[in-house]
């Protein structure tokens, strides 16, 4: 399972109401002070880690800031929560993470750091030899369905329908994408073929998050 830290004071927040989209991630720590993240890091390294740039305090620059602390926790991937850069600042803080403008959703979160669960779905597969045995469905939404998903407005004052149809619509894509890739051995048909099953495995949990937020708005397709 992705280990996840969280620097950020709203984000915890937010979890605590609709942790759906991040229900298999491990989320090992979240607070406020940067030191404290080190110091956790340092005992369990984290596979992610969501950090607010404006917790960071004064000094570096944001790419510097972030580069140092992507180092001192070890973790693979950081996605940096912002709310005004400079342009300049914004470019170079992409060469060292992934920027969100903040506020976020869950569901775009996840589909940033979909690579990294991706991964390590493969890595737990490898030492277990064979993916489980998970029995997935046919897809639940028609491409013009989740088309009109996408531009739907919600019935409160966020996007979650259309993050969430535009995540099922990528994952769908890159599962049919995966099937019919090309192999030029039984490794590579193994490893196209566990994608794939990796791929809507995803794909199925986020279509009943999708139904979950349609029926909540009474949203009529």
């Amino acid at each position: 399972m992705v280990r996840m830290v969280i620097l950020d004071d709203s984000l915890p927040k937010q979890l605590e109401h609709a942790a759906g989209p991040l229900a298999d991630v491990s989320i090992t720590w979240t607070g406020t002070d940067p030191d404290a993240l080190v110091a956790h890091c340092r005992r369990q390294r984290p596979h992610v880690a969501i950090v607010n740039v404006d917790l960071l305090g004064p000094g570096l620059q944001p790419d510097r800031r972030i580069a140092a602390l992507k180092e001192e926790t070890g973790a693979e991937l950081v996605i940096a929560l912002y709310t005004f850069l400079r342009r300049d600042d914004l470019e170079a803080l992409t060469s060292v993470s992934r920027p969100l403008r903040g506020p976020v959703s869950l569901a775009r979160l996840r589909s940033q750091m979909l690579s990294v669960i991706v991964r390590h779905m493969l890595d737990d597969d490898d030492t277990a030899k064979s993916p489980p045995p998970v029995e997935v469905g046919p897809p639940r939404f028609s491409s013009a369905q989740l088309a009109r998903l996408m531009e739907i407005q919600s019935a409160v004052d966020c996007e979650c329908p259309n993050h969430l149809s535009e995540l099922v619509s990528s994952l769908s894509a890159f599962e049919a994408y995966a099937r019919n890739c090309e192999n030029r051995s039984p490794a590579d048909a193994k490893i196209h073929a566990d994608l794939a099953l990796f791929t809507a495995q995803a794909r199925a949990i986020m279509e009943r998050a999708l139904e979950r937020i349609i029926e909540h708005e009474k949203i009529v397709l």
